[in-house]
């Protein structure tokens, strides 16, 4: 089997890209799972050690890779890499599990928050339109009042004039 010249700097290429959008997705997965299940009260506690524990464990890891490939390889990296992958998705799945059957489904705070959104918008749909009404009658009820004085007044002077 013959691979093509730059097949390496492909598979680099998409390495590089897989892992860059596998730490976004860790990353704001990890985020959003704390949100849902700490109160702000809590998140204001704890979030700062999290943070620094987070970034703590990204240099180590960072700083580990040259000897992790010259003892496993880059094959052995990314196997420990798609079992990383693995073992993230059976442990979010199961993080996920444990608040839906402690009585906490991030699910339906969504839902509500977005009925809250819509019915915010809806009122203030109505509100608008309410608006130009209003300000139609307030002109309806000022104009009948001055029209016919200018009427009268008009007239006045037509018939004076004549």
């Amino acid at each position: 089997l013959r691979l093509p010249r730059n097949f390496s700097q492909w598979v680099i290429a998409l390495s590089f890209i897989f892992q860059n959008s596998y730490a976004h997705l860790l990353y704001a997965q990890q985020w959003s799972f704390l949100g849902s299940i700490f109160t702000p009260t809590q998140a204001s506690q704890y979030y700062s050690y999290v943070a620094g524990l987070s970034s703590l464990c990204s240099m180590i890891a960072g700083a580990s890779i040259d000897k992790c490939v010259s003892w496993m390889g880059l094959p052995g990296l990314l196997h420990v890499a798609a079992g990383s992958l693995v073992c993230t998705l059976l442990l979010a799945d199961w993080a996920y599990g444990m608040a839906e059957r402690g009585g906490f489904d991030p699910s339906e705070e969504l839902v509500r928050k977005r009925k809250e959104k819509e019915e915010k918008k809806k009122h203030q749909q109505e509100q608008q339109v309410r608006m130009p009404s209003q300000q139609q009658q307030r002109r309806q009820q000022k104009s009948p009042a001055a029209t016919p004085k200018n009427h009268d007044t008009n007239s006045s002077k037509q018939s004076k004039s004549s």
